[in-house]
């Protein structure tokens, strides 16, 4: 399994997790080919190598006229140049001073990564990056969601940055993600709703629930499309040294200030995780997601429909607790366990915004611990049934029939159920000591 550690100690920002990503191994040329995919017009994406501080390092830029980087057409024949700038109403969804640049809502930003030919998890990666940071926006400044008008994170810069960093994690094949704890800066900044503190409204939204470094720079550190990526990204925010892993790489994401007490880059460390035999191993460790939500105005058939999506969408585990609500309503709160950071993920969170009352979800990232397992057949007089095996440093600690297997075998002998689960474990215990 591979694993990608971000070390932030200058903080990070889009264009730094990139060129982390391309100095630890991505290719730049695949990666403009896959961003090609969006049907952008008129950017292009440049990698060089730079020295900051006497530290060799990446930095990824993107060329277009949105960044005040244009792209020379003589150079590059095929790509399509941007469409003219169109006059823009605002009206209630414009929460904005007037300012140049593009005008995007989170609705076309989906449209955008919805309507490319890119993969779909890619598209899911990059579409929670941007509902986390339009939901971050709107909670700042007291609005909806659909109201949100991002401005610097709706360029076409910003676009790139969280959709090839969501390519990266697909062409990497990193399947765990861990950062070090993030320093967000300090001092002010200009935005374009005035100068505002660091960290600013949405990014201090974002950071929420995450471990916070001290800084080493002043300014800004740490941007909202880096606190973005990152805080939606991470299955786990590590303040220990890097995870257990055999280093298989090292890249250094250069950002565009210069750091002075020390240079602002960025680090990424992949590796390979080191987990050890089934027989050797205590508790396996992962990291799961828990959400939750209050409900008062859902029948128990409804409820157990919902119980039923969740568990095909791929939730780990579902239950309902009861509760009393305000005005002593007699409610439920219903739980939801998934693999943090994976695709039913964000399914189990569709089914509990579609299918259930809820307006909104409580979200908690947990670190499980759990036995090494693992799945044997053995033969009982009414058939043959699976039995789970758990282990703790090589010794087994739990032996459990698959109750599905027993219920069908008990049903087909018509014997009663505790007889064949009794079986079961008598079958694997001579299977054991045989």
């Amino acid at each position: 399994m591979a694993i990608a550690y971000f070390d932030c100690y200058t903080g990070a920002s889009g264009d730094m997790i990139l060129g982390a990503m391309i100095d630890a191994g991505l290719d730049a040329d695949l990666l403009a080919a896959e961003l090609d995919r969006l049907h952008l017009p008129g950017f292009r994406i440049r990698a060089a190598k730079v020295v900051k501080q006497g530290f060799a390092a990446t930095q990824f830029e993107v060329l277009s006229p949105e960044t005040g980087k244009p792209v020379d057409l003589a150079e590059h024949p095929d790509l399509e140049p941007p469409p003219e700038p169109q006059p823009h109403a605002h009206g209630k969804r414009s929460h904005s001073h007037d300012h140049a640049g593009p005008h995007r809502h989170l609705d076309d930003i989906r449209r955008i990564i919805q309507g490319s030919d890119l993969a779909t998890p890619v598209k899911q990666r990059a579409v929670r990056i941007f509902t986390r940071l339009a939901e971050a926006e709107a909670r700042a400044h007291g609005i909806g969601v659909d109201e949100v008008h991002f401005h610097e994170v709706g360029a076409v810069d910003a676009i790139v940055d969280v959709v090839g960093a969501s390519i990266g994690v697909e062409l990497l094949h990193l399947s765990r993600i861990v950062c070090s704890p993030l320093p967000p800066g300090s001092g002010t900044v200009k935005c374009a709703h005035g100068e505002m503190p660091v960290p600013t409204p949405a990014t201090a939204e974002l950071l929420k629930g995450v471990p916070l470094a001290p800084n080493r720079n002043p300014g800004e550190l740490l941007t909202p499309t880096g606190a973005a990526i990152l805080t939606t990204l991470a299955d786990e925010f590590s303040p220990a040294p890097p995870p257990r892993m055999t280093l298989s790489a090292i890249g250094v994401g250069a950002g565009t200030r210069e750091g002075r007490q020390v240079p602002n880059l960025l680090r990424l460390m992949i590796g390979q995780s080191e987990a050890a035999p089934a027989d050797e191993s205590g508790p396996t460790a992962d990291t799961v997601t828990v959400m939750e939500t209050n409900l008062d105005d859902m029948d128990g058939e409804a409820m157990g429909h919902c119980f039923e999506l969740l568990l095909r969408a791929g939730a780990l585990d579902v239950w309902a607790t009861p509760i009393v609500m305000k005005k002593n309503r007699p409610a439920y709160m219903l739980s939801v366990m998934c693999e943090s950071g994976s695709d039913k993920e964000a399914a189990c969170r569709g089914v509990l915004f579609r299918h259930t009352s809820t307006f909104g979800v409580r979200e908690t990232r947990m670190a499980r611990r759990k036995l090494a397992r693992e799945q044997v057949s053995v033969d009982t007089p009414f058939g043959p049934v699976r039995v789970k095996v758990g282990t703790l440093d090589g010794e087994v600690v739990r032996a459990a029939p698959e109750f599905e297997d027993c219920r069908k075998a008990a049903e087909t002998a018509g014997v009663p159920l505790k007889e064949v689960r009794l079986a079961a474990v008598e079958a694997w215990r001579r299977r054991k000591r045989g």
